[in-house]
């Protein structure tokens, strides 16, 4: 029988939460799927394993760093109202008993749009499927991934310690690399997951690369401090890659998560959570008018965008019933 979890499409304005909606498709039947061999492999980043390539040379000043990753932080919410991408979704869900592997696929209109009351943060996402290779496509939808990089912002910051670990490189650009583990004691205001008998925080330690001219975040990583007992999840990893996307009519250039991946693990069960992002559309503050498209460095897809700029309201589209 599947445990029918609501998605929730809006946080309240005084918290930042992602809902990761993960222990549903461990627990639910893969009723209307198909078994293949996954080509999503089981290969969560362990944020306490060593960097290979990490040096303590040039040496990092922790306090520089976090000031300038604590403004782009800020920038990203800022310069980032709104904005639009076509969300490519992937899962992979194996039984560790029966070892058969069962997958979805799936493509969403995402939007997302940040707000600010009272000083604190609020987020609202909508997706609107629009083809998919699975008879439930629902199950994808991961909500908020991408808000975990507001562990460096100021509104959060001050529940995690943080260390400059030293200096390595991400895809070949230099960077510090921050290590972060959320304070005893300090509320779970960037992970929860939300069940029919309650909300579950997540307490948090990770890692991000950072670049080191510019203080942007160009990956990131979370493992979980402690398993959480109560909805029996061992593990539940994330690695987020985030590019510069250049919009040329308005001459802006924004860092966007681009990809993001979650590895989940129960007693029973491994499951792996793809989100590739392309195709963004900015939309100017306060206004329905499109501002720009975007040419993401190294992207050769062209694809084309989820639609025109005429066609498409700078308003989140109302979540399908």
């Amino acid at each position: 029988m599947r445990v029918p979890f609501p998605i929730l499409r809006e946080r309240p304005p005084a918290i930042a939460i992602v809902i990761l909606l993960l222990a549903w498709f461990a627990l639910g039947s893969a009723q209307g799927q198909k078994n293949h061999n996954s080509g999503l492999a089981w290969n969560p980043p362990n944020t306490d394993s060593k960097i290979p390539d990490l040096s303590a040379t040039p040496p990092c000043d922790l306090q520089n760093v976090m000031k300038q990753t604590s403004e782009r932080a800020s920038e990203f919410v800022d310069d980032l109202q709104k904005f639009d991408a076509v969300e490519h979704s992937e899962s992979a869900q194996t039984d560790t008993e029966a070892h058969t592997t069962v997958e979805a696929d799936a493509r969403f209109d995402f939007m997302a749009e940040f707000s600010t009351t009272n000083g604190h943060l609020g987020l609202k996402e909508a997706r609107q499927e629009l083809d998919h290779k699975d008879s439930d496509a629902a199950k994808l939808e991961d909500v908020g991934i991408p808000v975990l990089a507001l562990i460096f912002h100021p509104n959060y910051s001050k529940d995690f310690t943080f260390e400059c670990q030293g200096a390595a490189a991400w895809n070949g650009l230099p960077a510090w690399v921050v290590g972060f583990r959320q304070n005893k004691g300090a509320p779970s205001r960037l992970m929860a997951f939300r069940t029919p008998t309650g909300n579950f925080g997540a307490k948090l330690k990770g890692r991000g690369w950072i670049a080191r001219d510019t203080g942007q975040i160009i990956h990131l990583e979370t493992n979980l401090i402690e398993p959480i007992g109560l909805i029996v999840l061992m593990l539940i990893a994330v690695s987020i890659d985030f590019a510069p996307v250049q919009f040329h009519s308005t001459d802006v250039k924004l860092w966007l998560p681009v990809m993001a991946i979650a590895y989940s693990q129960y007693p029973k069960s491994l499951i792996v959570k793809k989100h590739t992002y392309t195709s963004f559309k900015l939309f100017s503050v306060g206004t329905q008018s499109v501002i720009g498209q975007p040419k993401i460095p190294g992207d050769n897809t062209g694809g084309a965008p989820a639609a025109a700029p005429g066609d498409k309201p700078a308003d989140p589209v109302p979540p399908k019933q």
